[in-house]
């Protein structure tokens, strides 16, 4: 059986893609394709998982680095031009998310909400972490319990045990394989979704609809909370100045995150109507070529936004693609796509015409269309999709009010 591609990246000039444990390129200049990581030879240890626990998570690349994470719970940095393994650190947490803060420092988010910075190179991080006293040992703490125990009821002593619990488990640092400690620079209290670094700002997202604007140096340092958001936050994405959010709303929020200030939202009615659902969910945001493509879960298809000069002005939704994908990058005029059957990719040209991929299609059984932003979308898609909604409730009442009746005439049969 096939393994897919399960997650995509690009640069300006390059496609990069995560099949498993396997991290290959493509270059749609020369359509040349490269390998650039296969997961090496099963330990014991190893033959004991499946292939899938050394899949690839998430993909990150930056002026010639790729950072990538896995379920393995390795960060691994490579150098591109020479197609070697820079740097290779394991977390204690599954990882979440992986991006580059600049040209020193690597950023990853676990499942729990914490983020830790690593070096690119090796060499010390440009951050300043808190103060923070390294986690006592095993010994230790029982110590401090008992000490405890002696000087306070138990009452006391439960409340305090739980508080110094939780403050280790918060602040529990990896060790990287040079044998460095790294702590948490900044925790949330539920599942970090998503982070972007800009202007020395670190925003973050997660899933009780949160989003924080906090230094980066000196993560601590909180500039802003933007909240408008009435569910969970997944994505974030910067488009010049303001940053757009997504998640389990029913718009996107658009920001000027340096000054916390909501300037207004981008309704999803469209693509709602197109997919035929109530309740969307954005699983991610990109940018490229002046236009915003978003991914819901679930809901086949990516739909492309052309964005206006003033970006609460865009309108007009497009659906590319019919099929459920996994994910999605773009790369300058091309928008490419992750099938879960079938060819495992599709190339989708932006500017409306179509380009030669062929040495792609040979390595990844590429597919090529073309986007057509000359179709219109029906006006009465909204309506008849609503009146197909109430036509189903009002068979659905229909048909309980029949089956209850059927229920009745039974035990009325019964009784005599």
């Amino acid at each position: 059986m096939r393994q897919p591609v399960q997650r995509l990246c690009a640069d300006a000039d390059t496609l990069y893609y995560a099949s498993g444990s396997i991290i290959k390129s493509y270059s749609p200049a020369d359509g040349s394709s490269r390998e650039i990581w296969r997961g090496g030879l099963l330990t014991d240890t190893d033959k004991l998982k499946s292939f899938s626990s050394r899949a690839i998570i998430a993909l990150a690349v930056q002026n010639g680095v790729l950072a990538s994470v896995g379920e393995d719970k390795m960060l691994r940095v490579f150098d591109l031009k020479s197609g070697k393994l820079e740097s290779e650190r394991e977390t204690t947490k599954r990882p979440s998310c992986v991006i580059f803060a600049d040209d020193r420092d690597v950023l990853v988010a676990d499942k729990f909400g914490d983020v830790y910075s690593f070096p690119i190179h090796g060499q010390s991080s440009s951050f300043e972490p808190r103060v923070t006293n390294l986690p006592k040992t095993k010994e230790q703490r029982k110590a401090d319990k008992k000490a405890r125990r002696e000087q306070k009821d138990q009452e006391t002593k439960e409340e305090e045990g739980d508080k110094a619990d939780d403050k280790e488990d918060e602040e529990e640092p990896v060790k990287d394989s040079a044998g460095q400690l790294h702590l948490p620079i900044l925790g949330h209290v539920s599942i970090l979704t998503d982070m972007l670094v800009s202007d020395g700002r670190i925003i973050t997202a997660d899933r009780d609809e949160h989003i924080r604007v906090s230094q980066y140096s000196k993560a601590y340092i909180v500039d802003n909370f933007l909240l408008a958001h009435e569910a969970f936050v997944t994505s974030l994405l910067l488009v010049g100045d303001v940053l757009i959010s997504g998640g389990g709303d029913d718009f996107l929020a658009v920001w000027d995150w340096r000054q916390g200030k909501l300037l207004g939202q981008i309704s999803l009615e469209e693509p709602m109507a197109m997919a035929k659902c109530e309740v969307p969910t954005v699983a991610k945001l990109e940018h490229g070529e002046d236009s915003l493509f978003m991914q819901l879960e679930g809901i086949a298809g990516i739909f492309v936004l052309a964005l206006a000069t003033d970006v609460l002005g865009s309108s007009g939704w497009r659906r590319v693609g019919s099929d459920v994908y996994l994910d999605f990058a773009v790369s300058r005029s091309t928008l490419y796509c992750s099938r879960v059957e079938g060819p495992p990719l599709e190339a989708w040209q932006i500017d409306g015409t179509i380009h030669s991929v062929e040495s792609l299609n040979q390595a990844a059984d590429m597919q090529v269309e073309s986007i057509d932003f000359n179709i219109p979308v029906r006006s009465d898609m909204r309506k008849r999709t609503f009146d197909e909604k109430r036509r189903t409730e009002d068979e659905a009442v229909k048909d309980s009010k029949r089956r209850s009746d059927e229920d009745l005439t039974g035990d009325d049969k019964r009784v005599k």
